[in-house]
């Protein structure tokens, strides 16, 4: 979305990107609720759970006496998002219908899978103890009397019907296309909030689009009983109004939890004492291993423009290659090991001076807003080189 507003022509200065978790959390500042006066006290922790489309994003912030908010909790979270009950509900339709014939009803009849879609995403808010009734498209009521004989195969002639152009399905059927969605998502944040770490939560602000679902909320309700769950009015537009905030008073955020840990590569001499001899490479004749230099690392907490800055001798005299690396481990030792990633690459040209020590040059990791920016800075004449790395 980036990329398309940039192509849209609209000025690079102006466009940044907001995180959910975080949008969702600036916004809950202003709801109107009796805990407003709870979420001004600063020390105040607080969780917010934004449950949308396809993912339920979960950050746990802590008040400052300033009023900004401290990160505690690095967006967490997993695929548990109302896409899944809509999976739900399409495979139990394939179940009547026939796998086959639903594939080709949502790959060939576009509009009317977006209407039933659209009808779906309404029923979802108040499916509860009474029954559901979904209107059928025309496509796929044009036999009704094969759909019928489905029906009473399946067993499901006393709990299913159909009339016209209209499916009604028992209520405890229609709970079984969210209970596995629901499921996770509670369960997973009754096991962080017992972790000793966030033992002081006991906020939990559900939003997004999902949060108005009554079958979640009552399920969140139930499951962290020993926590206040709120569920705001507007729920759904919570990330949307947070980021706009965000762009107005993007300091408001004071402190970021790291998701990974970041680092460059280092290439240095083997030395068989201290090196993994697997690691080995030949290089110029010699025997080299690529280490992984750490600059920060994943769950750490680092305060909105904090710089960690570190020298370096080049391997070359004429230009070096700074390779920036990720890692969701906290110590990884080499670029080699286990789900490193390289992310980027710097070109630093530095043909000035006679000796390595006159090449020297600095690496800085900033952390600004929601990138991460990379400078390397020539120390003998100060000629900068940079990239950013995106953090969603």
């Amino acid at each position: 979305m980036k990329e398309a507003a940039l192509q849209a022509g609209i000025d690079s200065q102006q466009v940044g990107l907001a995180l959910e978790p975080e949008a969702a959390a600036i916004w809950c500042q202003h709801i109107q609720t009796d805990v407003k006066g709870e979420l001004s006290k600063p020390g105040t922790q607080f969780m917010v759970v934004d449950v949308g489309g396809g993912t339920a994003d979960i950050s746990v912030q802590e008040k400052k006496p300033d009023g900004r908010l401290n990160e505690i909790l690095r967006p967490d979270g997993g695929a548990w998002g109302e896409t899944n009950v809509d999976k739900e509900l399409f495979d139990w339709l394939g179940s009547i219908f026939g796998q086959k014939r639903i594939r080709q009803f949502r790959e060939s009849e576009f509009g009317e899978h977006l209407d039933l879609l659209n009808e779906f995403e309404i029923k979802k808010r108040s499916i509860g103890n009474n029954n559901v009734v979904i209107r059928l498209p025309y496509s796929m009521r044009e036999n009704s009397k094969k759909i019928k004989k489905s029906i009473d195969k399946l067993g499901l002639s006393e709990k299913v019907s159909l009339t016209k152009d209209k499916l009604k399905v028992d209520a405890e059927i229609a709970k079984r296309w969210f209970n596995a969605t629901i499921s996770n998502i509670a369960s997973h944040i009754s096991n962080l909030i017992q972790e000793q770490y966030f033992k002081e939560v006991r906020l939990v602000m559900v939003v997004g689009g999902f949060a108005e679902c009554k079958l979640l909320q009552s399920a969140m309700i139930e499951t962290l009983s020993n926590v206040r769950v709120i569920i705001p009015e507007e729920a759904g537009v919570a990330v949307l109004k947070g980021a706009v905030e965000f762009a107005q008073r993007p300091h408001v955020i004071a402190s970021r939890v790291m998701k990974c840990s970041y680092g460059i590569n280092k290439p240095v001499e083997y030395d068989a004492k201290v090196h993994d001899r697997s690691k080995v490479v030949i290089e110029n004749g010699k025997k080299v291993v690529h280490l992984f230099e750490q600059f920060v690392k994943i769950n750490n907490e680092v305060k909105i423009g904090e710089v960690v800055a570190k020298g370096f001798k080049p391997t070359s005299l004429k230009e070096t290659k700074v390779d920036i690396y990720s890692s969701p481990h906290p110590n990884p030792r080499y670029v080699s090991d286990r789900e490193c990633t390289k992310i980027a690459q710097i070109n630093v040209k530095h043909e000035s001076g006679k000796t390595a020590n006159d090449k020297i040059v600095d690496v800085l990791f900033e952390f600004g807003k929601t990138e991460v920016f990379v400078r390397v800075i020539l120390r003998i004449s100060g000629e900068e080189f940079g990239t950013k790395l995106e953090c969603l």
